[in-house]
């Protein structure tokens, strides 16, 4: 059975008339994967192997295969860096930093739009990298 769609189960709780039986009824909704387990789902939902990630992402391969197995926790940048090099749509990359816990992507930071620009274009890291440089902004790390 496929889960709920996010959006259609908050309907569902703003509708409920007790909290209780909402969380009763949708018990086997009510589960967060950890991080590593997101990505690597998107992974496999993308058909994408582990090496190729490894091999586009610009990091250490050790690096990559950490942070798969949850032995890492990866920075803001490295999960835009990995996601530039899987080709994530937009929604997906601030998907997947809201689900890291960290800021999504803003069009009012300079370095964000460049960045939101590159996910548009399906840039990679280094095109992105270029284009942040040419604009004096920090670069992916």
């Amino acid at each position: 059975m496929k889960n709920k769609d996010t959006e259609n189960l908050r309907e569902e709780l703003l509708q409920s008339e007790d909290v209780k039986t909402f969380l009763s009824v949708n018990k086997k909704e009510m589960n967060i994967p950890f991080l590593h387990e997101h990505i690597l789902q998107m992974l496999k939902e993308k058909n994408i192997s582990k090496s190729y990630l490894a091999n586009n992402s610009g990091f250490e391969r050790t690096y990559v295969y950490h942070i798969l197995s949850g032995k890492k926790h990866p920075s803001r940048d490295k999960l835009v860096m990995m996601a530039l090099s899987i080709k994530l749509a937009f929604a997906q990359m601030q998907r997947l930093l809201k689900y890291a816990g960290y800021r999504e992507l803003y069009v009012r930071d300079p370095r964000d739009s460049i960045l939101i620009y590159a996910v548009n274009k399906n840039l990679g890291v280094m095109d992105a990298n270029s284009l942040l440089d040419g604009f004096g902004q920090q670069l992916l790390h």
